[in-house]
């Protein structure tokens, strides 16, 4: 038997030119100055571009929220000796010429933001070019952001919201009152049931866990079959998670299953990612349960180093698993998992991390 997901599967996160942009299932949207194409100019460029500089352009749903456009420099370079830094549409790389100065507030360590009143004129300004770039105090170029592609993701939060044609739009704005602006679509509650009573280590696997594991472990599957970590939830079912097979792959994969008190077996439904059927995925990657908390987090990692691909949180709801919280990053750039987007989220208590940006 297969848990059925009660929920909509992740957001899709979309590239235009040389940005990323996703709005989660509750509207809240974030864009980047990064895609998988900026991944090969960024090997080849010099003189400061693209730096490592991320441009951040965030926005909440909902009729009176504006925007926040920010650059987070903690992971990548110290701004210390350049600061006051500056913001500049990028008009001429041979000359090196510059619109006007939009101050970036230092309010977090490394996280410099433009002041909210500045915002729109950045922005209409900004859509004549195709680059921007930060001045140190001393009036050097401090870096280059590509701004290819930051239209499109505008115009697309637009539409995600609700805010084509209304007076709040960040792009081709129209007459349309802020009142016909949609609300903030509610967050899908879940309830983590939380802790266990005994973790069973080294379980022998019986034969309907055998049977599960042949069936839905796919390619994974090695011929000889692991013991099984086994937990005793206080509802009385039994949680089972146990090796697809060769470990030492990059996503080695984990079955996880339960066993109810009246000894039916479930395995879980896992709501995949782009280019993955759904149908397929009932076990996770590099996956480990918290019994604290009752929440299996699994990642996918696209490469060795770790900084692209996606990580689920799944919480024990008493009766099953429901998906809490998805991130995801396609660029792999050496991002640290905190600048992921988020395309999943619930009304979880207190158990998950605080996103990386809203």
């Amino acid at each position: 038997m297969i848990w059925a997901p009660a929920i909509e599967l992740p957001s899709k996160i979309r590239e235009f030119g040389d940005w990323t942009v996703v709005c989660d299932n509750i509207k809240i949207c974030t864009a980047g100055s990064f895609s998988r194409a900026t991944e090969k100019n960024e090997a080849k460029d010099d003189e400061g571009r693209f730096s490592g500089l991320t441009m951040w352009i965030g926005r909440k749903p909902g009729r009176l929220k504006r925007p926040v456009l920010l650059f987070d420099f903690s992971f990548y370079r110290d701004t210390q000796s350049a600061s006051p830094l500056s913001l500049h549409v990028y008009y001429d790389a041979l000359t090196d010429k510059i619109g006007k100065a939009y101050t970036l507030e230092e309010r977090e360590t490394g996280r410099y933001y433009v002041a909210e009143n500045d915002i729109p004129t950045f922005l209409a300004e900004s859509s004549r070019t195709n680059l921007a770039a930060i001045r140190s105090a001393n009036g050097e170029i401090f870096g280059i952001i590509t701004t290819k592609g930051l239209n499109a993701s505008l115009r697309y939060v637009d539409w995600q919201q609700g805010r084509v044609g209304t007076i709040t739009a960040l792009l081709e704005s129209g007459h349309k009152s802020w009142q016909s602006v949609p609300p903030k679509p509610r967050k899908p509650w879940v309830y983590a049931a939380g802790q266990v009573s005994e973790l069973i280590v080294h379980q022998p696997a019986t034969e309907a866990v055998e049977a599960l594991r042949a069936k839905f472990c796919g390619s994974q599957l090695s011929s000889k079959t692991p013991d099984a970590q086994a937990y005793q939830l206080v509802s009385g079912d039994r949680l089972w998670s146990i090796e697809c097979g060769f470990p030492r792959v990059r996503n080695p994969r984990l079955l996880w299953i339960t066993k109810s008190a009246s000894g039916q077996f479930k395995t879980m439904f896992i709501p995949g990612t782009e280019g993955t059927s759904l149908l397929e995925m009932h076990s996770l990657p590099n996956s480990d349960f918290d019994p604290k908390t009752g929440i299996i987090t699994g990642t996918f990692k696209e490469t060795d180093a770790g900084d692209c691909g996606w990580q689920q949180k799944w919480a024990w709801t008493g009766n099953r698993f429901k998906l809490v919280q998805q991130l995801e990053m396609l660029t792999c750039d050496g991002r640290p998992m905190k600048q992921w987007f988020r395309t999943y989220q619930t009304a979880l208590g207190g158990f998950l991390d605080k996103p990386y940006a809203e």
